[in-house]
């Protein structure tokens, strides 16, 4: 079991760790009742009728301690305490105002063969500008680093890097990031070779993850105006579905969307999904890279809801939202998510400004995740449950024994 002490002040329980408050249950020696835990019983339960958790309860295992902390680093997210650059920051909060065209024809080119070997190695765009200059010695082109840095400029998406223990067991974020080592494993967090030859002053760390944040892709999508156009698909819908519902009787005619369910329309009556904000839906599975080796690898990626269902799950317009790499499965998969869903939770406090280029204007969206999906092996990972090998993997929604 994990060392109890790495559960650290995350600024939102009045600068008290749970392990350090030493709250502890109130009589040990009673043993709890377990008949209201059977999977069968919870089914006559509507679960927004549970009573709220108490917010001084601090639960004896480990992993819930961990992902209650996680919870409460969410609810006090802003986008000052991300890891955001200034620079981004500052592109996020005062989006441009202007459809993007790239003047310098050198940049154009560079960018062009950027995108024709995204799918190649680092050292085949060196090769094809060593190429490039030797032959047209003149005319430059960006290197591999300035034009990642021009593409991140551009598009305003600079990805969040985090350390992760390289055994998969958990990244160092949230009650995690102050760690040295892992709590699972052991392993260290930085590298002991440079550590010891620094006397502890050089810390660089042995493994690492990249998160791609949501809001500068959101903001890119209003940037031009066929793009803002298909933006605009579920305000247009839910306003044709609730006037059709309106003249007939609260009825719906035909299901053709996830518009039409009925989740979405009463939160969407309700005032907690707007018109202008952005409804997404979640999704992580594991990724097999080459077909003959060891290389899987873990990837999360948003579907924006708000684009007309003949698009939105087209590889264009499949948004990448982070990458684990392989090629053990990830053990604490909040770990990993916390850096996303950080991003998220202060988008939702703070707001995102979005410029409308169809439109001409400003307006603030908040992002609104609509659907969390994995497939049967997934799902554990995602809702912490037993799994798919278990008597009652989903005992919360079927109550089928497996």
């Amino acid at each position: 079991m994990a060392d109890p002490g790495y559960i650290g002040d995350l600024g939102c329980n009045n600068g008290q760790s749970q392990v350090e408050s030493g709250q502890q249950s109130e009589d040990p020696d009673i043993e709890p009742d377990h008949e209201d835990l059977d999977p069968m019983n919870l089914l006559d339960h509507d679960p927004s009728l549970w009573p709220p958790m108490d917010p001084e309860f601090v639960p004896l295992v480990d992993e819930l301690r961990a992902s209650i902390d996680f919870i409460k680093a969410l609810r006090c997210a802003s986008l000052d305490k991300g890891a955001l650059t200034k620079d981004a920051l500052a592109r996020l909060r005062h989006p441009p105002q202007h459809v993007l065209e790239i003047q310098d024809p050198n940049e154009l080119y560079s960018l062009k063969q950027y995108l024709a070997t995204q799918n190649a190695s680092q050292q085949t765009y060196h090769d094809i500008r060593s190429n490039h200059t030797d032959r047209f010695p003149d005319i430059p082109m960006l290197s591999y680093a300035q034009v990642k840095r021009r593409v991140s400029e551009w598009s305003g998406v600079d990805a969040i890097v985090n350390d992760m223990c390289p055994n998969l067991c958990m990244a160092y974020t949230g009650p995690f990031a102050v760690l040295e080592k892992c709590p699972l494993c052991s392993h260290s967090h930085y590298d002991p070779i440079q550590l010891a030859m620094s006397n502890g002053r050089v810390k660089i760390p042995i493994q690492q993850f990249y998160t791609l944040p949501i809001g500068p892709q959101v903001q890119a999508l209003w940037r031009t105006p066929e793009s803002a156009r298909n933006m605009q698909h579920r305000r247009n819908q839910t306003d044709k579905i609730l006037q059709q519902m309106d003249q007939d009787d609260g009825v719906l005619r035909s299901y053709d969307d996830l518009y039409h369910g009925s989740e979405y329309l009463s939160a969407y009556i309700q005032g907690d999904i707007a018109p202008n904000d952005t409804a997404l839906m979640f999704a992580m599975d594991g990724a097999q890279l080459y077909r003959d080796k060891q290389s899987d690898c873990w990837v999360f990626i948003w579907i924006i809801v708000d684009l007309a269902a003949d698009i939105r799950y087209k590889v264009k317009h499949v948004w990448p939202r982070g990458f684990i790499p392989g090629p053990n499965n990830p053990k604490n998969v909040d770990s990993f998510l916390f850096p996303g869903f950080h991003h998220i939770a202060a988008l939702q406090m703070e707001g995102l400004r979005v410029w409308n280029a169809l439109e001409d204007n400003l307006f603030t969206s908040y992002p609104f995740v609509y659907l969390g999906t994995t497939d049967n092996p997934g799902s554990m990972h995602l809702t912490g449950l037993v799994g798919h090998h278990g008597a009652f993997p989903c005992c919360l929604f079927f109550g089928i024994k497996g």
